[in-house]
């Protein structure tokens, strides 16, 4: 956990080699948001551990994009890893809030707000089974409906090759997840 700590100091103490936008800001603009539903989640329901398990992965995150992220998305992060360690540890969230210049206490700024817009998944890995054994795993936009999701999984080359010219019986898809041929 100290080490952790430390890290979170680097994070509000890296300035300067960021610029307007980067190619890592939609990616990390959604790990922030999918933070925020994980930690406000596991604090309604008191499972403190995997709220700062979260918050731990998130920082890591941010460390691992820190040179490829534009300066408003990156304030917007540590401004709300701010917030969401104020719970766990009131010291430091009141040191990162005053390193990042922010006016009055930590302890008295609104929790960030969750958009599941911005949380939402982009692409989605479906696991392909053929006669119950998987055969391949397939990305896709995460959007896809069932029959979008077969099809999708019949035109890989993997599953192809599995299918050696015989045609499917019957395709079961679950959207976002599984599809189980049977020949």
């Amino acid at each position: 956990v100290v080490r952790w700590m430390e890290r979170v100091r680097r994070v509000a103490g890296v300035e300067g080699k960021r610029r307007k936008e980067g190619k890592w800001d939609e990616t990390l603009a959604r790990g922030l948001h999918q933070t925020i539903g994980k930690v406000s989640g596991d604090i309604e329901a008191l499972k403190f551990n995997t709220a700062i398990a979260a918050l731990m992965s998130f920082t890591s995150q941010m460390l691992d994009v820190q040179d490829q992220v534009g300066d408003m998305v990156w304030l917007e992060c540590c401004s709300a890893l701010a917030r969401m360690l104020a719970p766990f540890t009131p010291d430091l969230a009141e040191e990162l809030w005053q390193m990042l210049g922010e006016k009055g206490s930590v302890h008295s700024q609104p929790w960030p707000e969750w958009r599941e817009d911005l949380a939402a998944e982009e692409t989605v890995v479906v696991v392909v089974q053929v006669n119950g054994k998987v055969r391949a795993r397939v990305t896709m936009p995460a959007a896809s409906d069932d029959e979008q999701t077969a099809a999708l999984a019949l035109a890989d080359e993997t599953v192809a090759s599995s299918l050696a010219g015989r045609h499917p019986k019957r395709v079961i898809a679950v959207a976002g997840r599984l599809v189980n041929v049977i020949v």
